[in-house]
């Protein structure tokens, strides 16, 4: 399984890399002063890696990359650079993975709305399920309602 790592760069800034369960680096992003924007900004990465949209694929003489983008275009992160367009789609299929396979409730959520987009109702249904499985924080109990209600009537 995959794991978010925090780490200082050569500026002492606080950074995340996302790594395989061998080791491999994933995705590194930027420095950040502190512990809770590196952690917030995991949260982020985490929440918009099951989109295929929040991909940017590039290709130079250096290898295959890609970035992790928020929806209005902000870099979150960025792939290490692979030698094919193969490996490069492998890793953005792995953290999809990650983000998928997590026990994070909001996360669940947001992959049941995103169920709900692309019209995937079993889908959407077994997330809110899972995702109220255990104990629902306030801020998030009409929200799964929501999407349960939705669900239920498709």
């Amino acid at each position: 399984m995959s794991t978010f790592e925090l780490f200082r760069d050569t500026n002492n800034d606080l950074c995340f890399q996302l790594k395989t369960a061998s080791g491999k680096v994933l995705l590194t992003s930027e420095g950040f002063e502190s512990k809770a924007e590196a952690e917030e900004a995991i949260e982020r990465a985490v929440s918009l890696a099951p989109e295929a949209r929040s991909y940017e694929r590039s290709r130079s003489e250096e290898g295959h990359g890609f970035t992790l983008q928020s929806y209005d275009g902000e870099i979150v992160a960025t792939g290490e650079l692979f030698a094919t367009t193969g490996e490069r789609d492998k890793a953005t299929i792995a953290l999809e993975k990650a983000a998928l396979n997590g026990t994070d409730t909001e996360l669940q959520l947001h992959l049941a709305q995103l169920y709900m987009e692309k019209e995937q109702w079993q889908a959407m249904q077994t997330m809110v399920l899972k995702a109220c499985d255990g104990a629902l924080p306030e801020r998030l109990v009409a929200r799964a309602n929501l999407l349960l209600g939705v669900s239920q009537l498709k």
